[in-house]
């Protein structure tokens, strides 16, 4: 199985941005990530690398099995839906490919799931705590517990925000009237 970051460069590919710069402008993937993950792709086959372009471009492209592979995104999603302990770039760029691609109830069930995750993980309770701890490695320890039960709580209402927005809507109902029939 790829990795999630080969996953979404050959979703963006497939998209039609198809070089380091674009990735990093558009995408927000860096070079530094997104080089050795083309590099992986290429040597598997799944991607191309064309004749570069003015100021040494590099462009890539879809090779049959990358857009082979790209098709068994489901498998994917349903493998992350098994261990959703993913990063957080690593849950949205699986997310945002799901949502694109058709998949919004899978992508709704990995975002909960993530979330539910991150709600057991985060578990800190103030009330054993010390008011101000006295030596340095106690303060450190309960400062870095706040600070990641507040990142936690923050990626949790950033998630529930996601869920929140990619919810179903129901069917508009038509603000056009129906004409009557006249009764015969």
């Amino acid at each position: 199985m790829l990795k999630v970051l080969d996953l979404f460069l050959l979703a963006l590919i497939a998209d039609g941005l198809d070089t380091p710069y674009r990735w990093q402008r558009q995408a927000a993937v860096s070079t530094g990530a997104s080089l050795p993950s083309v590099r992986r792709l290429a040597g598997l086959g799944l991607v191309r690398e064309a004749e570069p372009g003015p100021r040494s471009s590099r462009r890539f492209s879809l090779t049959r099995s990358g857009r082979s592979e790209l098709g068994n995104f489901t498998q994917y999603l349903q493998a992350a839906l098994q261990n959703a302990n993913l990063d957080a770039e690593s849950m949205l760029r699986l997310v945002s490919i799901a949502y694109v691609q058709g998949e919004q109830d899978l992508a709704r069930r990995l975002l909960k799931q993530c979330a539910l995750n991150r709600e057991n993980r985060s578990s800190f309770d103030d009330s054993t705590r010390t008011p101000v701890p006295s030596g340095l490695a106690e303060f450190y320890s309960e400062a870095l517990a706040r600070y990641e039960h507040k990142k936690e709580l923050a990626a949790i209402g950033s998630i529930n925000t996601l869920l929140e927005r990619t919810k179903p809507r129901p069917p508009r109902k038509s603000v056009v009237a129906m004409p009557r029939r006249k009764p015969r």
